[in-house]
């Protein structure tokens, strides 16, 4: 369009990696911006490319205001900004910009709605490659726009939303994409009717885009069965304009435009009567998956969603498999009657080909030839379609005949019984089967729920009270009503975390004669709970249930192969009837490989490595080079191993274990001997570890669970590390061991990670980085004399550069932490002129308080300044106001010093750096102690108790029992106070603590002191001014000790310790007196 700039103008992809490239090679901090336009695809189709290259130099000019740097453009809509100066400003301009130009109108289509996602990585704290760099800042930008887009992503989530990097292909549905953006424009009401799987959410998130991209205030529900009016439950599953919708009142004054149902279950009328308002105000009106009632709106028009063709079905499958530009044979009419041409159908069937076709080691084209000639040979069969309005077929319930006696056996009134197990085991299909047994003459009541849908507690107390018709909050009308009933309460799917199982004893409390009959994946640890676990279906034989089953899903396959089907299965029933319904094309084909017979072999060996398969071979051999055991998941991104032939290995026992499994020794002597001659085996295993462990890396702060889960996912990690750390340590491998030692760190499990970095000090490959990263790990043990001894050997090989300037700073802050004041203060005041911007600002507060320490307060005022006007991060900024906060305690200015305390409180609390928040808080305990607020000091130094032992930070730990000793001391409680120091003491003799032994000393003796007992005060206070960890601090906070007479012999740390232990009680009391504060 005339007058509009063009995106020719902006450098491309060459000169950005050239500026990249220059950038890192200068080793100055930057930051690097990666932008992409949100639904460009839809802008150009409904509006045309004109409009959406005006989008994307709106963008990028928008990006160079904001962040102050050159603007790259390449990819067609991917924009790249690098910027030098000031990073954290340039990140809130950016932020405010996305949120501004979200609502500037474009000149060629004012009514368009333009958002952009993005994604940044500064240099060098994520990545130190410029490949590296813009990765992260690239992955980044994809985790925003999976984030719903219009958003700045600066760090790596623990959890990924769902991958939706491009919109969801809706083949032959054009149709309906043209109804729904006619109705969204105009007005209008429609329902789109399908069965589950047929696309129906494509064409909602569809919609939905429409709207965003139109300015439209859209309101998007999803309706569950089981849920109650009163509660509104629904609201759990509604979002207005994107955002989680609270509550419908704000509807009556400003209604949506559109409205968007996504009706899984015929909608309860209640739900509807609710939703009128919103409904008959609304413009547009969407339903998806069930029909309208006619009186909440006129006229409605419906719309079926028909089945797809073959040809948009082969389209299908070539997703699944990713074939790319490789020749498919047309879809075959079997595979396309078996599926009824329904997405979901199609893709669940490609699957369990592509598997197959894995197994015999054939490329999918030959493959599906084979198998069509196969089914085209057996005319006799004839496969019906399936009706798309019916449900699955339900099979009769088989090999429970056990569990369902002793489930009935254990239930009766005031009992509990939870069916365990893994998804697919039939715990649902047993439940309905025992509540259906139990005789309705004995209960008064029962109830049937969906637990995982049901979503929060008080809905299940409204369920209830639904039944009984009562007010659904009216608790004390339901507890009059169920107390003397006999109740069974089924609850399908109990998840540990829900609040529902807190509330089901709060409901058996107010129903005595309550039946409980529960289903979920893991013990819920209820009171008098009775387990009943499900193991897999017995698949031994042709009379076994699970080959009855086979049989049952299709009937024409033979006794051999269902026995076969169900032993590859392992019993596991949803597994079981996937592969019995794929057997059906072909029954007479040799379906599973050769088994190893299980017969003795010369020499005693019954495993022969010949007996198995090639893929079988593959797959033992790199589980034999393993260093632990691994959960199933990993065993299958490992080593690429199908579902259907880790089954089997399963099965027969080639894998051993209970959640985390391992290769027998037979089999794995054998396995590391073929490991050891393919190394392409030992290639493919190397990278797929560093994936795998890159990838648990970044779900580190995930929330998995249970605690069996996470133990789980622990011991799998620490195997797949003990085994990537045996192969050569390239770049990569260091980085990513780098990352690993902060994360463990920061998860408390400094020990762990000594054992796993400990091997490697002596090998070559080592980085600099890295080793310095241990360093931190050994004083985090307290072991500060390695540390040191560390850091010597590696300043060495260090000669120049960020490595060595990093290792100096290590250097000096255990010097600092070992009481080597004037050296750790010569360190860092020698490294100061030469660092780069973002590291100067962390040796000018590491200095400072080499200097407080020295007794040298306005000098450390002027250089903790210095710091936090220089610091260009927020957690270095954290740490330079922490240590001005300290200065100025010691300068007498501790209402100053807390006011920085909390600014410092906040910067760290915001990048969520734990150990340095504890950090702070404890100069704000200090503090306090200082002002002689000693119960609020004692409330902080109580959290950090819990912070530092959960954390095993031992000196940490020693210096907060330090000051819970101080607060005690000044305060009385003479009992309380000798049992902290020894606590402190007995974790001092642990570690290289210098200055913690000599505080300990002062303590003591300030205790002796306030009960009177002069002479051995004076011995203890003299011991400490001549120990080694004596400093300016100790002298300020024991002052008042310099009254003491000075005894005749000044007695040495060593003699003192039998003093010592003479004074302090070894244990804190269990019950305090009543009137100390004891923690």
């Amino acid at each position: 369009m005339p007058g509009l700039p063009q995106l020719s103008t902006l450098p491309g992809r060459a000169a950005f990696e050239t500026a990249l490239g220059a950038a890192v090679q200068a080793g100055r901090a930057f930051l690097l911006l990666v932008a992409d336009l949100d639904e460009l695809k839809l802008i150009n189709d409904l509006h045309g490319h004109p409009v959406g290259d005006e989008a994307i130099y709106r963008l990028a000019t928008a990006l160079q205001e904001a962040a102050q740097g050159d603007v790259y453009a390449f990819g067609g809509d991917e924009l790249a900004v690098i910027v030098q100066p000031d990073p954290d400003q340039a990140l809130r301009r950016v932020q405010a910009a996305l949120t501004s130009w979200r609502t500037a109108p474009l000149l060629t289509a004012p009514t368009v709605a333009v958002t952009a996602s993005v994604g940044a990585a500064r240099f060098p704290l994520d990545a130190t490659t410029a490949r590296g760099l813009y990765d992260v800042a690239d992955r980044r930008m994809y985790t925003a726009k999976r984030s719903g887009g219009g958003r700045l992503e600066t760090r790596d989530s623990g959890t990924s939303p769902p991958d939706t990097r491009g919109p969801r292909r809706l083949l032959e549905r054009e149709a309906h994409q043209e109804i729904i953006g006619l109705l969204v424009q105009h007005g209008g009401a429609a329902e789109f009717l399908g069965p589950p799987g047929s696309g129906l959410s494509a064409l909602l998130d569809y919609a939905a885009r429409l709207c965003r991209l139109g300015r439209r205030r859209v309101l998007t529900l999803r309706y569950l069965p089981a849920l109650t009016l009163r509660d509104e439950p629904w609201l759990h599953a509604g979002t207005l304009d994107g955002e989680p919708l609270s509550s419908l009142d704000g509807l009556h004054d400003t209604p949506p435009d559109v409205v968007l149902l996504d009706l899984k279950a015929p909608p309860d009328p209640a739900f509807m009567a609710a939703l009128t308002p919103a409904l008959t105000a609304a413009r547009t009106v969407l339903s998806f998956g069930r029909p309208l009632p006619s009186w909440v709106r006129g006229d409605v028009a419906s719309i079926s969603v028909e089945p797809l063709s073959r040809e948009a079905s082969s389209r299908v499958l070539r997703q699944v498999w990713n074939l790319g530009p490789q020749p498919l044979p047309p879809l075959p009419e079997w595979a396309y009657t078996l599926c009824g041409g329904w997405p979901w159908r199609l893709r669940q069937l490609a699957r369990m080909l592509a598997h197959d076709a894995q197994r015999r080691h054939q490329d999918l084209p030959e493959y599906l030839a084979q198998l069509d000639d196969t089914v085209r040979n057996r005319a006799r069969r004839r496969l019906e379609r399936t009706r798309p309005d019916l449900p699955a077929d339900v099979h009769p319930l088989r090999g429970r005949l056990g569990e369902l006696g002793d489930a009935l056996t254990r239930l009766g009134p005031g009992t509990t019984v939870t069916l365990t197990g893994p998804s697919g085991r039939g715990k649902t299909r047993l439940a309905r089967q025992v509540a259906a047994e139990i005789p309705s003459s004995g209960l008064d009541l029962a109830c049937w729920l969906d637990a995982h849908q049901t979503a929060s507690p008080e809905r299940v107390t409204a369920a209830l009270a639904g039944l009984l018709d009562l007010p659904a909050l009216d608790l004390p009308a339901l507890q009059a009503q169920l107390a003397p009933m006999n109740l069974l309460l089924v609850l399908d799917d109990v998840r540990p975390g829900s609040g529902v199982p807190d509330m089901l004893e709060t409901l058996r409390l107010i129903c005595p004669g309550l039946q409980l009959l529960l289903t979920a994946q893991a013990p819920l640890g209820l009171p008098s709970e009775q387990v009943l676990q499900l193991g897999p279906l017995p698949s031994d034989g042709a009379g076994s249930a699970a080959a009855r089953l086979a049989r049952t899903v299709a009937p024409d396959l033979s006794d051999a192969i269902s026995t076969r089907l169900a032993q590859y299965s392992g019993g596991e029933a949803f597994d079981l009837v996937l592969l019995a319904r794929t057997a059906a094309l072909h029954p007479e084909a040799d379906w599973i490989m050769p088994e190893a017979d299980g017969q003795e072999r010369p020499g005693g060996v019954t495993y022969t490595w010949t007996r198995f398969s090639e893929a079988e071979r593959r797959v033992l051999s790199m589980l034999s080079a393993l260093e632990g055991p691994v959960d199933v998941l990993a065993v299958q991104r490992l080593t690429g191993a199908s579902d259907l032939l880790v089954g089997a290995l399963l099965h027969q026992g080639h894998l051993q274990g209970q959640g985390v499994y391992r290769v027998p020794q037979l089999v794995a002597r054998l396995g590391r001997q073929a490991f050891e001659t393919r190394p392409a085996w030992r290639r493919e295993l190397t990278r797929a570890l560093l994936t795998e462990a890159q990838a648990r890396l970044t779900g580190t702060a995930v929330k998995v669970g249970p605690a069996a889960v996470s133990d789980l996912r622990r011991t799998t990690t620490e195997s797949i590390l003990r085994t990537l750390v045996r192969f050569p340590l390239g770049p990569a491998v260091n980085a990513l061991l780098e990352r690993i030692a902060d994360a463990w760190l920061n998860e408390g499990r400094a020990l762990a990670a000594w054992e796993l970095l400990e091997p490697l000090l002596d090998r070559r490959g080592v980085s600099v980085a890295l080793r310095v990263g241990t360093a931190r790990v050994l004083q985090a043990l307290g072991d500060h004399a390695r540390a040191e001894t560390l850091l010597r050997r590696t300043l060495k090989h260090a000669r120049h550069g960020v490595d060595r300037q990093s290792a100096l700073l290590a250097y000096g802050r255990v010097l600092h932490r070992r009481s080597k004041y004037p050296q750790a203060a010569q360190v860092f005041r020698d490294l100061v002129p030469d660092l780069p911007p973002h590291l100067r600002a962390q040796a000018l507060h590491q200095w400072a308080r080499a200097m407080l320490y020295l007794g040298q307060p306005d000098e450390a005022l002027a250089v903790a300044g210095t710091a936090v006007t220089e610091a260009q991060d927020t957690r270095t900024e954290g740490m330079a106001r922490n240590t001005l906060a300290l200065v100025l305690v010691q300068l007498g200015r501790t209402q100053d010093a807390r006011t920085e305390f909390g600014r410092a409180d906040l910067l760290l609390s915001s990048v969520n750096d734990t150990a340095q928040v504890a950090l702070n808080l404890t100069g704000l305990a200090w503090t306090l102690m200082l002002q002689d607020e000693h119960l609020q000091a004692l409330q902080h130094n109580e959290r950090l108790l819990r912070l530092y032992r959960d954390g095993n930070a031992r000196w940490e730990l020693a210096n907060t029992f330090l000051n819970v000793g101080h607060s005690h001391a000044r305060l009385g409680h003479g009992a309380a106070a000798r049992s902290a120091y020894g606590h402190a003491l007995s974790l001092t003799a642990e570690l290289d603590a210098p200055s913690l032994e000599a505080e300990a000393l002062g303590g003591v003796a300030d205790l002796l002191w306030r009960e009177g007992r002069t002479q051995r005060a004076s011995r203890l206070y003299a011991a400490a001014q001549v120990h080694p960890g004596h400093n300016a601090e100790f002298e300020m906070f024991f002052a008042h000790l310099r009254a003491l007479p000075c005894p005749a012999h000044v007695p040495t740390w060593a003699e003192i310790r039998a003093e010592l232990q003479q004074e302090l009680t070894p244990d804190i009391p269990s019950r305090p007196p009543d009137n100390q504060v004891v923690l």
